[in-house]
């Protein structure tokens, strides 16, 4: 499934359709967690907030040493930690202490990651929606994390980089997608340490 290292320019598959079929298995996981929460109530909305926290804030300070910025030129604005960290703040809840990035990325699994939280703004705006429908008010108005974007082609200008990038190993590319949809998976079925103060 994987393609070896290539140049830019287009191949037999996409490079986003071997990343999606590589995270196939993970994606319907992390989408069939999700369909557990109501995030039209408060208690359900903080959790799914502090779940995504729970890997968000790790792999964005991993981008941010390994320089995303050199893939994506427009990284800072595109980077969602500070509108998480307001969101949980409505809740009283704080970001999760964070390890020490030690780790070096690749320049493929730079892209590999960043085609997972790139890619995430998608469902985002499905539950954005579901989000605004909330009877809270306090819900309503705390939805920075899943609108930040909205009006933006941040998904459309990285897929166009992706496609064209020169000397991308997918294999190691296909390794740090399914890396973040593990992250998002075990915060999604273990993280619990910042619903202490969910009522």
């Amino acid at each position: 499934m994987s393609e070896s290292i290539v140049r830019g320019g287009a191949s037999a598959a996409s490079r986003r359709d071997v990343l999606r079929r590589a995270t196939a298995e993970l994606h319907a996981e992390l989408d069939r967690l999700a369909m557990g929460f109501d995030l039209r109530r408060e208690d359900h909305y903080a959790t799914m907030l502090a779940q995504h926290g729970a890997a968000l804030f790790q792999l964005e300070a991993e981008l941010d040493a390994n320089g995303a910025e050199h893939i994506l030129p427009d990284w800072p604005q595109r980077r969602r930690s500070d509108a998480l960290a307001r969101d949980l703040a409505a809740f009283d809840l704080k970001a999760p202490r964070m390890a020490p990035v030690t780790g070096v990325m690749s320049r493929s699994w730079l892209y590999g990651t960043l085609y997972v939280l790139e890619g995430s703004r998608l469902g985002a705006e499905m539950l954005r929606r579901i989000v605004e429908s909330s009877p809270s008010q306090k819900v309503r108005e705390n939805c920075r994390y899943f609108s930040h974007g909205a009006g933006h082609p941040f998904w459309r200008s990285f897929v166009s980089g992706l496609e064209t990038a020169e000397f991308l190993d997918m294999q190691d590319a296909e390794n740090g997608a399914r890396e973040a949809f593990a992250r998002f998976l075990h915060a999604c079925r273990h993280e619990n340490t910042l619903l202490e103060n969910v009522s």
